[in-house]
């Protein structure tokens, strides 16, 4: 992973920064609110005040938004004092405590690797919502059509049944 640094005179050197090992990956992350803040910073990609940073936290952790009060301190101190720093000494973010801010670091984006893509799994449940809707449509409609087109809503189950799993099987996704 490379990155530029400017020198005294103004000149710009790419610098090859080495790629995080896993076991420092894994260590990063061994912590919810470590993962949660990491989650955070490589989707918003800009610098945040550590305080926006302990509110998306605390938020998540608490699942209310705005988060308690408590939840909110106990996350802002956390993060000040410990989970940030060892974030910032792995490279994964770039911390200034005087300023109160954070922003990605040159391994914000070989640590994101490790977590699932949101996309990912926002697909997984539009296919399942899609599937869900479809069996209860047949349903319905077997109703109104009465006991006689059992045999045909029988088979348009497995029809469909059969169209979701080869599309979900196409999409790459297993």
């Amino acid at each position: 992973m490379a990155h530029q640094l400017t020198d005294a005179i103004g000149e710009t050197a790419h610098v090859e920064q080495p790629s995080l090992a896993p076991g420092d990956a894994f260590d990063a992350l061994g912590n919810d609110r470590r993962r949660c803040a990491v989650s955070v910073l490589a989707d918003e990609r800009g610098t945040l005040a550590v305080s926006e940073l302990a509110t998306a936290v605390a938020a998540a952790e608490a699942d209310a938004v705005p988060p308690p009060n408590q939840t909110y301190k106990s996350v802002y101190a956390s993060l000040r004092q410990t989970h940030l720093p060892k974030l910032e000494s792995l490279s994964v973010i770039e911390y200034d405590p005087d300023a109160g801010t954070v922003a990605p670091g040159p391994q914000l984006d070989g640590i994101a690797s490790y977590f699932p893509d949101s996309a990912d799994r926002s697909s997984d449940r539009n296919w399942f919502s899609l599937f869900v809707a479809a069996l209860s449509l047949a349903a319905i409609t077997s109703g109104y059509l009465g006991p006689s087109s059992l045999r045909l809503v029988s088979d348009l189950f497995v029809a469909i049944g059969l169209l979701f799993i080869i599309g979900y099987a196409a999409s790459g996704r297993r």
